[in-house]
């Protein structure tokens, strides 16, 4: 009989029925495992899911037991009896960031509404007079198609991504990632670039420029999923079901790649001998290279500045505050409750001036920015609007070691120009 090794498995997963799932799955949250199987011959009245596969470093998934024991005396000095009260699905998964790797995830450890981090729109402009349009007084971009903000989304704070269009050069100020000032009109927008050197838009007009967006930002819709792990060499599938992300981290570190991890609760947990998915297959994963803190990370802006210090590492933690509900005559979680949505992490940089310390000692609101960006051009951008600096850290090292000042931050409520709240946002973008 083979052992099960560690390079013969894969984690595969499918989102359950919530407010708008992606691939028609039509189960309910924490449906018991065995239900959507064949097992002993009875299945859930319903399709099974279509599992995507999705890439790991590892996933240390566990159905955890709550257990008693009986407070019975006895005058053997035996025990009596272990009771089980409760049981979970719950543990973690470990990844490498890579472009569209992890985006159903990262929405669920946002809670994002429905329509976010949906197929990326694009608005491509048709080169007519004034068509798009680009006016340094006021830092303006017009479009002489109405429909072109409502199509995409587009709202005070989000990242657009502008390049050049078929037959179109921009302009090097015109070009790259802005951030939405103001919704002035149904055809006009007020933008800032992102980047170091960027100062303000030049005219420019006649444009068949193409504009994108996509963008995730943290809210209160529930995102939860059936994962199963297989085992292939020893034809085993552990199907975890209601799983709820309940912390995103991602480092941000010299001379590595981005890495990642995911917390997890779920509801019910189950081995089996055959898969859940339906057509005894899965979806293959999205295949774009890993990214990397050494070439890939373009742009560190603190406040309205890119910041002059060497960083070190960066680390960003979503955290929902996840918690069982558990329930009379229920082995198992009735549902699974939020808390608030916690954004926190830490710079380290070396220790060169003392700008972020003053920053962190008058305690005033800015904000945090960052972008990734792998070899063939796909993007993501992270943006915490308003953060406050925690505690200012430069402990002295012992001799031949660097200073390093470690900042940590937590992000708190943004208030958009449009009056909507949030704390974070991703953006995408597609090559």
């Amino acid at each position: 009989m083979p052992f099960a090794d560690a390079n013969r498995t894969g984690v595969s997963f499918a989102e359950e029925t919530r407010d708008s799932p992606e691939d028609g799955f039509p189960l309910d949250w924490g449906v018991d495992p065995v239900l959507i199987s064949d097992a002993g011959g009875v299945s859930y009245p319903g399709a099974q899911p279509s599992l995507i596969d999705t890439r790991f470093t590892g996933a240390p998934l566990e159905y955890e037991k709550q257990t008693v024991e009986s407070d019975e005396i006895n005058p053997d000095r035996n025990v009596v009896d272990l009771i089980e009260v409760g049981a979970n699905a719950q543990g973690s998964t470990g990844f490498e960031l890579s472009y569209a790797g992890m985006d159903s995830f990262i929405k669920a450890g946002l809670h994002a509404t429905d329509n976010d981090w949906g197929t990326p729109g694009a608005f491509t402009g048709a080169g007519g007079a004034g068509d798009i349009q680009f006016t340094a007084t006021g830092n303006l971009l017009d479009a002489a198609t109405a429909s072109f903000i409502v199509t995409l989304g587009l709202k005070p704070g989000m990242i657009i991504y502008i390049k050049d269009g078929a037959g179109t050069t921009l302009n090097a100020a015109n070009a790259g990632y802005f951030k939405i000032v103001a919704v002035n009109s149904a055809t006009q927008l007020e933008i800032a670039g992102i980047a170091k050197s960027w100062t303000t838009l030049v005219d420019q007009d006649s444009m068949d420029s193409v504009l994108s967006a996509s963008n995730a930002r943290n809210g209160t819709s529930e995102w939860s999923y059936v994962i199963e792990e297989r085992f292939e060499d020893i034809g085993v599938f552990i199907v975890h079901t209601g799983m709820e992300v309940g912390q995103l981290d991602l480092s941000f570190a010299s001379r590595s790649i981005v890495t990642g991890g995911l917390t997890w609760r779920g509801r019910d947990s189950a081995a089996l001998t055959a898969t859940v998915d339906a057509g005894g297959g899965y979806t293959a994963a999205a295949t774009n290279a890993v990214m990397n803190a050494t070439s890939n990370v373009g742009v560190v802006r603190a406040g309205s500045t890119e910041l002059d210090c060497k960083i070190k590492q960066l680390n960003l933690s979503v955290a929902n505050q996840l918690r069982g509900r558990d329930a009379v005559g229920c082995r198992t979680d009735v549902s699974i409750g939020r808390g608030e949505c916690q954004v926190t992490g830490e710079i380290q940089a070396y220790f060169e001036d003392k700008t972020l310390w003053d920053q962190a000692r008058t305690h005033a609101s800015t904000s945090l920015l960052w972008q990734v960006t792998d070899a063939a051009g796909n993007s993501y951008v992270f943006d915490i609007p308003t953060l406050k600096w925690g505690s200012p850290r430069n402990p002295i090292p012992g001799k031949n070691n660097d200073v390093m000042l470690t900042l940590p931050f937590q992000g708190i409520k943004t208030t958009a120009a449009d009056g909507e709240l949030y704390t974070m946002q991703v953006s995408k973008f597609a090559a």
